[in-house]
């Protein structure tokens, strides 16, 4: 399929240029939408969505790569490189609780019904589940052996597609393992490696991967070094095979988002 026609169909927007993690939610009882962007100079912004205007920011802790919202419209998770997760009262700007132990370079993801979130845990080498509710870490999946130590500790992107759970790397550069992601079964807790090309370096930025609004694809964006040098791509990975298609792009973008409503053309999120 060409590109072109590919990017039509799903919607998607390819950015440049993006340093932060952008969330969405609905406070309930109320009509208005809230954006939430959490920057590297440690501040979350709530942006009404409406009219893209700022409505309150507030302080949280060093670095925060992503931010997500649960069942419960009033709590942020943020999770960064600190080694805990930051859990944020957006009522009364203020944090109020650390969910010590779990770490995370990349964008988190919520299940559907809202009570959990899952952690491409970086600091463990492992896919973590985190019950909303009790805001307690309720199981570990182990992803060594399968996905080798330089890849599993390497944290990345998280994409759902129904059960299963897609880990997307930010960045792998090692000389002798070539850069790969994986998927984890939640029914099983069946762990899967997906290689990508044989090449010794593949660089992205957290945001650099989605799902497409059909399911059918994860797509994935970043820079593979091959023997003529660095090129940027898209790789769309089939969520039923698993199996990689890649298109060369003749822009360098540094995040994507896509429209989960066919017909809404106008709201894009990530």
């Amino acid at each position: 399929m060409p590109l072109g026609v590919l990017r039509r169909s799903a919607h998607f927007l390819l950015l440049a240029g993006i340093s932060f993690a952008v969330s969405t939610f609905a406070a309930r009882g109320a009509a208005q939408e809230s954006i939430l962007v959490t920057t590297t100079d440690s501040v979350l912004g709530v942006y009404d969505l409406v009219t893209c205007t700022l409505q309150k920011s507030f302080p949280t802790t060093y670095f925060n790569s992503s931010v997500a919202v649960g069942v419960n419209p009033r709590l942020a998770f943020l999770s960064g490189n600190n080694g805990f997760m930051t859990v944020v009262d957006l009522t009364i700007g203020k944090e109020i609780k650390r969910i010590y132990n779990v770490g995370a370079s990349g964008l988190t993801a919520i299940t559907p019904d809202g009570k959990t979130l899952i952690v491409w845990d970086d600091f463990n080498a492992t896919l973590d589940l985190i019950d909303i509710p009790s805001l307690t870490v309720t199981k570990r999946i182990n992803l060594l052996p399968t996905m080798h130590l330089e890849n599993a500790d390497a944290g990345g992107d998280v994409v759902l597609a129904g059960n299963k759970v897609f880990l997307l790397p930010i960045f792998t550069d090692y000389a002798n393992i070539p850069p790969q992601a994986g998927v984890v079964d939640l029914t099983t807790s069946k762990v899967t490696a997906i290689p990508f090309k044989r090449v010794s370096f593949f660089e992205g930025w957290t945001g650099n991967a989605v799902l497409t609004p059909d399911g059918k694809y994860v797509a994935v964006i970043g820079d593979f070094e091959e023997q003529n040098g660095p090129f940027p791509e898209l790789l769309l990975v089939d969520t039923s095979t698993y199996a990689i298609t890649s298109h060369m792009l003749e822009v360098d973008p540094d995040a994507i988002v896509v429209n989960p409503n066919h017909s809404d053309q106008t709201k894009y999120f990530g």
